[in-house]
Order: structure tokens, then sequence, then C-alpha cells
């Protein structure tokens, strides 16, 4: 009591496998914190690092979800950045600060089992020279996740992870895909199913669905794999303007021969000649770290 800086602490739950240590005075909360290994529990799903070694699969390719997506939103950038190699001007959007702010205090929350005050934020935004405006809408989409089901009061004796890193093969036309990625929020219910939680801080969270819905069958398929039950896959958009929006994979038939198609036509761009001439340039070029070659 009566420092000036804020003290972390965790709480002991079951089954955890990782235990926390109150963390020294001198330590930046803001800075350090974020660093630190994540917590899993014995019952959740463990990640299989090796998986190729015990499959004995040979991989064609590798993907995240952030790949297979810069594909659908412009095969030029895809090549660029994935086949060609060419480096990216730093461009951070107010957008993208915002989301990985938020995104680093939720899981400081998730994984220390407490809701951040305005002063243990205020240490990490200044980090990150973060103006007024984005300010109040980073805020708003913290207090948004503080009152949501999955806040950390509302997680009380559940077995969760925050941040569940995973690697799996998806088979597709006798090719074997390598997937990589990490789903901010993992948590385990009382029937042994596990419910996937994404969490996003963008207003237009209507217009980018059908995006969405592909992210989430890929992390539903990614734990499926290990021979679990997802009972929902959901995401959660905390956006700025102080409301609270969701929505839930559905039909999984449709959503999985759109994702098998976008992932058909990226590996068929990777893997073949593509005439970047004939791709149609958009208002989203300008913004783009790959216009000083296209524009």
């Amino acid at each position: 009591k009566g420092s000036s800086k804020p003290a972390f602490y965790t709480k002991d739950f079951p089954n955890f496998i990782l235990k926390k240590e109150i963390l020294e005075e001198n330590i930046n909360p803001a800075k350090d914190t974020i660093k630190l290994p994540k917590i899993q529990k014995s019952s959740l799903p463990q990640n299989f690092t090796s998986l190729k070694e015990i499959t004995n699969l040979k991989t064609t390719h590798k993907f995240s979800f952030s790949k297979l997506n810069t594909y659908k939103v412009c095969p030029h950038k895809f090549l660029l950045k994935y086949k060609m190699g060419y480096p990216s001007l730093s461009s951070q959007n107010k957008g993208s600060q915002i989301g990985k702010i938020v995104h680093k205090l939720i899981y400081n929350s998730l994984v220390f089992n407490q809701i951040l005050s305005n002063e243990e934020i205020n240490i990490l935004l200044k980090e990150y020279n973060v103006d007024e405006d984005r300010k109040v809408a980073i805020l708003n989409a913290y207090n948004n996740f503080k009152t949501c089901k999955f806040s950390p009061q509302n997680l009380v004796n559940r077995e969760f992870s925050a941040e569940y890193n995973f690697n799996f093969i998806y088979n597709l036309c006798e090719k074997n895909i390598e997937f990589t990625g990490d789903i901010d929020l993992l948590v385990k219910n009382d029937d042994n199913s596990f419910s996937i939680v994404d969490f996003k801080t963008n207003a237009n969270i209507e217009k980018e669905k059908d995006i969405y819905y592909s992210q989430l069958y890929l992390y539903k398929k990614a734990i499926e794999s290990q021979g679990f039950i997802v009972q929902s896959a959901e995401i959660l958009s905390l956006n700025k303007h102080g409301n609270i929006d969701s929505f839930y994979l559905k039909n999984d038939e449709k959503i999985k021969l759109e994702f098998e198609e976008d992932l058909k036509n990226a590996i068929n761009c990777f893997e073949n000649e593509i005439n970047l001439e004939k791709i149609k340039k958009t208002e989203k070029c300008k913004n783009c770290e790959y216009n000083y070659i296209c524009l």
C-alpha cells in the first residue's frame, strides 16, 4: 500500500499447472506482465507442437488465419508479402492500435484474474503515445469487457486459457496444410465441452461477418482436431461506441465450403504465376503498407 505502482496479483484455481508469483514493485506491470508465459490448466486441450512427427504427415503449406485473410482481401498483397518477401512499410492505423492495446489489457485481466484500474491502463497507454480519441475508444472497449460474460469475475472457478496457441493439420484435396494461431479465450464448460471466444474492437462488425465466420470455423476445427467437443464459437465485439455485440458460428457446412474455396484459391495463387495487373485496386490500397510498390 502507498506505492505509486499498481500491484498485480493472482488467485489460485483448481488444476493450475503454472503458479504465478506476485510481481515485485520495481517491475513495470504495463511492460513486463504481458511477456509472462500463459496459464494452462491440466484438463484443457494441450497444443500438439509435434503433430507433424506424431502423424508422419508432410505438410505442403503453412497458413494462419491472417495469411488466408490477406489473400481474401488482396491477392496482390498476399503474393508480395508471403511469396516474394517484400518488406512492408510500417503502418499502424487507429483501429489497429486500439485492437492491439485492448487485447493486451484483456489478456492481463484474464491471466491475473482481476480488473485493471484506470491507473494501470494509463501506465500502458503512455508507452504507446496514445492520443485522446484512441484513449477514449480503448477505455470504452475495456469497460465493455469488464461487464461482459467473460470478464474475470464471471470466470471464477472455471477453467480457461487466454491466448490459447494451436497448431494442427487441415487436409484439403490431398494436401496437408499446417495452421497455427491464437484463440483469445478458450473456456471449458460443465459438460467438458469448450467455448471459443474472439474479441473484436472494430465498429463495423456486421460488414465483416463473412471473414469472422471463417475465423471461428478454423478455431473450431483446431480444437476438434484434438478430439474435444466445441459447444460454441463466438465473436464478441467491444466496439468503441460503448456497445457489446456478438454472433455465433452456426452453419458449419456453408462456412466450410467458403473457407475451403478461399484456401484452394490462396494455394493456387501461391503455387502458380498470377497476373497482378488484373487485380483491381480499391480505396483500401492507399492505406496498405505495400502501396509503395503497387501505386
